[in-house]
């Protein structure tokens, strides 16, 4: 088989059935991994291995997309065969899939048609639906079936007759149809799941998860991409039984369907779902066993429980309260959740912060909002950035010029934290017709790569725009990257701490990053290392501090780590400039903060790195366009810069050339 056009890259079988193949062996060759699975499903697993390869291929194909029926004359995959109806007779037999004569929902049925065969199918029951939709005529088809009719009166199983006389003319124009065995399926979404247990998805919705699953697994094998060198040592038995692993599989397959019925605005259709994650979430709860097991898990590892995931989906299901103007249930959700500090515990002070929301906006609570944001200042398991976003909401509540409790604030503590300086700039602005864009900025064309620019004018965001700006005003080299750009800089002074041997946090072949670099653990579990490294990086000369990242970008260019892309610098050389101008104290101060809780203090990070090679001049913008304020993340990031020594500002962008310049409510 050839590769994206590489005539010298071939294998024995294409490599989503060679790779499929692979997964399994990995996943059934550990003991307990195998030990979560019975004797019925290891039967399944037989039928797979016994089918012809093209049967083989054949299933995995359809093993990565949607489960639902398909019509046989629509499957088409000439490299695998020209006529596949054979094989799909094969996958029948096997009982890994269900033929037409298994298809007995009609408005299933109904959906395969298509809108020519539905008005075939109607007007065979006096219906016109020539201007219909597909999905009218359904609708009308099924309500004609309810309808009782005169023939229906006197014979007992009228109703059912006129179902039956539909479906068959129905699957007479559908022709031979089939569908993978749903039961026979799920043992092998499990064997995926254990082997990439680290990507915590599964999406069984559109199958999208197991296609790129398969092709990254392509992309290792002919050395396009590189994972950094690490030592697999999984200790830690995360499933204690085959249950709790269904549990675990039927909740990331819920969290996959509520995610995509929400972002196609299916409100209704999410509901359902939050109302069985609901019911899973609350059977776990009062399982013992399951709440004992879970409680010994690493704080890292418990994304990978039941408990966690359905936390999450519940969470969702409070958005969706929301929307539909039902905060008291949003509101008894979210005291479910902060009731336990088992599950989600990254996530309290989100809950915390969205109930106190609910309480004094929605719910006109406002003393029962400070109680809880008194509760949410007192959990130690509250990140700092949501510590501030509660004292701020709390300081709103009691300073308002209504309020009657003026007097609560003296009881929240909260350090106080430096208002970055303000540097106003101007933008020149055209006139935008665009739905939902306010103003669109011009500038002098800017070359991002080599910090040059020209006379051509061009559009651009308001972050190019004070790039350029700043180009002008004695930075000529800078970056817009957020955040990345520290993550990337920590990685390489880092690299050999992220990638040390501990338990857990490496359990696939297929990581960029340890398991535990979204939870305190990351700093908990490296302690000595990370404060002997930082000290280090204070003290060091700039030549012991372009060694060490010399060494590993040369070491290491290339291969997917969890410092992000390298494209970020041209070179190696460019990376040092940068590191002469900021030196080992201010880059061992950000490390530090950064170390001790990656997951919530990556966001925030401002918006521009500037700096001058010449001037040695080092400098950090946060970019704020017409109407934008502020996050608490990033006023805190801000705050620690300055007092860090930092040059750091917000660059507020002041439009001109515009017909109109209302400013925007905050």
């Amino acid at each position: 088989m050839e590769v994206d056009g590489d005539t010298d890259v071939k294998f024995r079988v294409p490599y989503y059935l060679e790779n499929f193949m692979a997964m399994m062996s990995q996943v059934l060759e550990d003991d307990y991994y195998r030990s979560l699975f019975n004797e019925d499903d290891m039967k399944v697993v037989e039928k797979f291995y016994r089918l012809s390869e093209v049967a083989q291929k054949l299933y995995v194909r359809m093993f990565s997309r949607k489960l639902m029926w398909r019509m046989q004359i629509k499957i088409k995959y000439p490299e695998i065969a020209e006529d596949l109806s054979g094989f799909i007779n094969e996958l029948i037999k096997a009982g890994l899939a269900h033929s037409e004569q298994d298809l007995t929902d009609l408005e299933e049925t109904l959906h395969l048609l298509s809108s020519a065969d539905l008005r075939t199918v109607a007007k065979s029951f006096y219906h016109n639906c020539s201007n219909q939709t597909k999905v009218q005529i359904v609708d009308l088809l099924l309500k004609h079936c309810k309808q009782k009719s005169v023939r229906s009166l006197f014979e007992p199983n009228g109703l059912q007759t006129v179902e039956k006389s539909m479906m068959n003319r129905a699957k007479k124009l559908l022709g031979a149809c089939f569908k993978l065995v749903e039961s026979h399926r799920s043992v092998f979404v499990r064997l995926l799941t254990l082997f990439s247990l680290c990507v915590n998805s599964m999406d069984d919705e559109t199958g999208g998860a197991i296609s790129a699953q398969l092709f990254q697994m392509l992309q290792v094998n002919i050395g396009r991409v590189v994972f950094p060198s690490y030592k697999i040592h999984r200790q830690t038995e995360i499933f204690q039984s085959r249950n709790d692993l269904i549990r675990y599989g039927d909740a990331i397959q819920l969290d996959s369907e509520m995610v995509s019925r929400m972002e196609k605005k299916d409100l209704s259709g999410a509901y359902e779902v939050y109302l069985k994650a609901k019911m899973l979430y609350d059977e776990n709860k009062k399982d013992k066993r399951i709440k004992m097991w879970d409680k010994k898990l690493p704080l890292f590892l418990r994304h990978c429980t039941t408990g966690y995931v359905c936390s999450h989906i519940l969470f969702q299901g409070v958005e969706l309260l929301q929307r539909q103007r039902n905060y008291k249930e949003a509101v008894v959700i979210l005291e479910e959740l902060l009731s336990q500090d088992l599950y989600g515990c990254s996530h309290r002070g989100r809950w915390y912060d969205r109930l106190a929301l609910n309480l004094d906006q929605h719910l006109r609570s406002p003393g029962k909002a400070l109680d809880i944001i008194e509760k949410g200042l007192k959990d130690s398991l509250v990140s700092v950035g949501h510590r501030y976003s509660l004292y701020l909401r709390a300081e709103k509540i009691c300073k308002d010029s209504k309020s009657r409790w003026h007097k609560r604030l003296k009881k929240l503590k909260h350090e106080p934290v430096v208002e970055a300086p303000k540097v106003f700039i101007t933008g020149k602005t055209l006139e935008c017709g665009l739905p939902g864009v306010r103003y669109q900025f011009i500038t002098n064309n800017y070359d991002a790569t080599d910090g040059t620019s020209s006379e051509d004018v061009v559009m651009c965001p308001v972050e190019i725009l004070v790039l350029n700006h700043y180009k002008n005003n004695g930075y000529p080299q800078g970056l817009h990257a957020e955040g990345s750009i520290m993550h990337f800089l920590f990685a390489l002074f880092f690299f050999d701490i992220l990638y040390m041997d501990l338990p857990d946090v490496f359990i696939s072949p297929f990581q960029a990053c340890p398991l535990d670099m979204a939870s305190p653990d990351f700093y908990l579990n490296r302690k000595e290392a990370i404060d002997e490294r930082l000290q280090f990086i204070s003290t060091a000369s700039l030549q012991e501090l372009n060694e060490q990242i010399t060494k590993v970008w040369e070491d290491n260019y290339g291969c997917m780590f969890a410092g992000g892309k390298w494209e970020m610098f041209n070179s190696v050389s460019e990376l040092q400039g940068l590191v002469s101008c900021m030196e080992g104290k201010i880059l061992a101060g950000i490390f530090g903060r950064y170390a001790k809780n990656p997951r919530h203090t990556r966001s925030g990070f401002p918006d521009l790195t500037l700096w001058n090679v010449n001037t040695k001049k080092f400098k950090i913008s946060e970019v704020k366009g017409p109407g934008d304020r502020l996050s608490t993340k990033q006023m805190l990031w801000l705050d620690y810069l300055i007092k860090l020594g930092v040059d750091a500002e917000v660059s507020h962008i002041k439009p001109v050339g515009t017909k109109k310049l209302q400013p925007q409510s905050e």
